[in-house]
Order: C-alpha cells, then sequence, then structure tokens
C-alpha cells in the first residue's frame, strides 16, 4: 500500500486491518499474475474461490459470478457449476436474460466436462435447472430456436419422470402459444 500498489476498495471506510484490497492499477495486476506459474494461478485461484464462497455463505454479498469465475479457473469444477447456477438465477432475477444464458451456459459446460452422464444427483439437478434457466432465458430473448433445443434436451433429461416430463411439455406448449 505504502508503495502504491494496493489500495482499499472503499478509501471512506478505510481501516489497515479490515476490508478489501485491489490493485492501484490493472497493469500491475497483470504483471503479478503473469509472474505466477500456471499451478501457483490455479491455487491462487481455488484460495479466492473458497474465500469468496465462504464470504457469501456467511451472508456476505459477494456476486455468485466473480465467485464461479475463480472457482473454475482453479479447478474447482463441481463448486464453480454450483455458483455459475446461481448466478444465472441472480441474472434472471435481474431481468438480465443475455446474462443469464451465459451464466447457465458455463453450468452446463462445466458439468460435461465432468462426464457425460451426471455422476451425482446434484450434478443431474444443476444439469436439469441450468437448461430450465436457460430456455427461459432464450424465451425472453426471442431466441426461439435455442429455446427449443434446450425442450428437447429436457425432454431427454425427464424422460424417466412423468411429473418433470409433464412441465416440459407444458413449455413447450406455452412457447408454441407465444410464437401463434
Amino acid at each position: 500500500c505504502a508503495e502504491g500498489l494496493m489500495q482499499p476498495v472503499d478509501s471512506v471506510l478505510w481501516d489497515d486491518s479490515h476490508g478489501d484490497w485491489e490493485f492501484a492499477h490493472g497493469v500491475i495486476q497483470e504483471v503479478v499474475y503473469a509472474s505466477l506459474s500456471a499451478r501457483a494461478r490455479r491455487e491462487t485461484h481455488a484460495r479466492v474461490g473458497d474465500l469468496l464462497k465462504s464470504r457469501y455463505q456467511a451472508g456476505r454479498a459477494e456476486p455468485p459470478a466473480t465467485i464461479a469465475h475463480h472457482l473454475e479457473l482453479g479447478n474447482q469444477k463441481g463448486s464453480a457449476a454450483a455458483y455459475w447456477l446461481r448466478a444465472g438465477r441472480v441474472a434472471l432475477a435481474a431481468f438480465d436474460a443475455q446474462g443469464a444464458v451465459t451464466a447457465f451456459s458455463k453450468t452446463l459446460s462445466l458439468e460435461s466436462e465432468r462426464g457425460e452422464q451426471p455422476t451425482s444427483a446434484a450434478s443431474a439437478a444443476r444439469r436439469r435447472e441450468a437448461h430450465l434457466g436457460r430456455e427461459r432465458a432464450y424465451g425472453q430473448l426471442g431466441d426461439h430456436d435455442k429455446q427449443a433445443q434446450d425442450l428437447e434436451r429436457l425432454e431427454r433429461l425427464a424422460a424417466d419422470n412423468p411429473r418433470r416430463l409433464a412441465d416440459v411439455k407444458n413449455r413447450a406448449a406455452t412457447r408454441y402459444l407465444r410464437l401463434g
């Protein structure tokens, strides 16, 4: 801080033992980041992701997308997928359909990297919810072709569950009504 490399995020509330800190300039951050080995970057992102995750779970208003980003770069794919899913929910609630598509797509991408078949009930639930959320966001964006693709995937995922299958069929019917 004395060298001008770091600064408190909120200088009004600055206290040298508490608060959030940031690099004074983006170039400094880039130089520090480039000087780390790939392993050190991954471990640092994992630590930052875990720290942000614990703060979020303690009630601090950390953006889920930021947490997910660090967890993903820290190679914690399961946790990252869960936080990208939360980021998608937040984006939908804020009427940010494009942000929701991005977050839900990240969830699905990370889950598919973990294996073709869902590895756990939690993974399967994340995939379903990500497709449901992305389908809704595509509908809000008016991208009906991509919405239909997600509905087809959801239908395959719900094939063994009549209640879920009925929900997917209702969503498809609603889409057809809107299209005329």
